[in-house]
């Protein structure tokens, strides 16, 4: 009888309704068979039983159990952050290889503001996600968002996996409250993600750690959180399936803690050779059938490679705005007046500042 995929299950429960999932070992040894008495046979071998592990979970028992983790509110993936479908296709199929491969444990993706690193951590864990190819824990840092911390990372990480993943929700329900409640990063690393993770051996996939946006990461917190990532992506003991991909601007000190460590592929998304073609997919794709939709070759220009410039840019020319103001801006975009994310910000600025 083929075992039901929790995470399918998982996703299609309401209240009162249970999660369960049977693990069963290898069959055991056999018993030893009964001697034999002149040319009489000896007696059968006895069967061999392995131990089978049932885990019985209603959704209210789940939400017990990981309300209980001080974990971040809206730090997870969001399929509205995704790429837009057809661009960023070699890069994209290139970190899913990744993913799926027994190579390098860790990825790190980094470059320039705006170039698109946080709607490709978002698009692979969606995809992964979706095509059930691998469980993926996600945190997101956001300095822009009060209270996000380092100390809600593995507990974030912690509750997906929960809900996906029974033998892990298993051992959560067996730790005392001091432990799940615990906001102490060192405390948090043994209970929660060491120990925790022997519950994943059998899980059959890989399992994607990501952290989007490190270099967000409060500055008073990174030097303790460097220390964690670093012993746990050094981790020895790590289940073979344990990936973590890590999306940041170009950062001193996070080069530097992750130089030494093993098995570790670098991506720069500034050097991807896709990224001009796919700008002008992204700017054709939201400018059609505005009054703009003549100029996306203006917007992709002047976006320098950057794809948060592009939309914003973007926005800007399909947002209501009076015929005076919208043709100062036209005419700044279209003399090459803005060259960068800061400059497509100020030329609004000063258009709406500046009465035009």
């Amino acid at each position: 009888m083929q075992t039901p995929d929790p995470e399918s299950m998982a996703m299609h429960l309401g209240p009162g309704q249970s999660l369960a999932f049977n693990i069963y070992g290898t069959r055991g040894k056999g018993g030893a068979g009964g001697s034999s008495h002149g040319q009489a046979p000896g007696g059968q071998g006895g069967p061999g039983e392995g131990p089978t592990m049932n885990n019985y979970f209603t959704v209210e028992q789940t939400q017990d159990v990981t309300s209980k983790l001080k974990y971040a509110n809206n730090a997870g993936m969001r399929a509205s952050k995704a790429c837009l479908q057809g661009t960023r296709v070699e890069l994209l199929a290139r970190i899913k290889n990744w993913a799926l491969q027994d190579a390098e444990h860790t990825l790190l993706l980094y470059g320039a503001a705006g170039t698109g690193k946080s709607a490709i951590a978002h698009t692979i864990a969606r995809h992964l996600d979706f095509e059930k190819l691998a469980l993926v824990p996600f945190f997101a840092f956001n300095r822009s968002v009060q209270n996000r911390s380092s100390s809600q990372l593995i507990p974030s990480w912690a509750k997906v996996l929960a809900e996906v993943h029974p033998p892990y929700q298993a051992y959560l329900h067996g730790l005392r409250l001091s432990d799940l409640e615990s906001t102490d990063l060192v405390h948090q690393q043994d209970v929660l993600f060491l120990k925790g993770l022997a519950k994943l051996t059998n899980c059959g996939k890989p399992v994607v750690f990501i952290i989007d946006a490190l270099d967000e990461c409060p500055k008073d917190e990174l030097q303790d959180l460097f220390c964690i990532l670093d012993k746990l992506i050094s981790e020895p003991t790590l289940p073979v399936l344990a990936r973590f991909l890590f999306t940041y601007r170009p950062h001193g000190e996070i080069l530097a803690t992750f130089k030494s460590a093993a098995s570790i592929l670098h991506i720069n998304i500034d050097d991807e050779k896709e990224t001009v073609e796919d700008i002008y997919k992204f700017v054709t794709k939201k400018l059609h059938n505005t009054k703009a939709q003549d100029m996306a070759g203006d917007v992709a220009k002047a976006a320098q490679n950057v794809f948060e410039c592009a939309a914003v840019l973007c926005r800007q020319l399909t947002a209501p705005m009076m015929n005076s103001a919208r043709q100062k801006f036209i005419k700044t975009l279209q003399g090459g007046q803005i060259t960068s994310l800061y400059g497509s910000y100020h030329a609004i600025l000063e258009m709406h500042l500046g009465g035009g």
